[in-house]
């Protein structure tokens, strides 16, 4: 599933790109470095670890493009 929703005529995609985020991992969890809208769920990966791994992304996609992501994903 994609981690998030595309924005302003903006693909998700470019703006992780944009930010520098491929491969980027929290503990278990890393954004793909081939499509960077995916998770790749490595061994002893939790919830917590997507999570954070989100928020971080939220963040410098924000901070560098000024750009706010939207989770594609329901977290509930």
């Amino acid at each position: 599933a994609r981690l998030f929703k595309d924005r302003g005529g903006m693909e998700a995609l470019e703006l992780l790109e944009e930010a520098g985020l491929k491969g980027t991992r929290v503990g278990g969890a890393e954004l793909s470095d081939q499509h960077p809208n995916f998770v790749i769920a490595h061994p002893g990966c939790t919830s917590d670890d997507v999570l954070r791994l989100m928020d971080l992304a939220r963040t410098q996609v924000r901070e560098r493009t000024g750009v706010e992501l939207e989770p594609e994903l329901e977290i509930w």
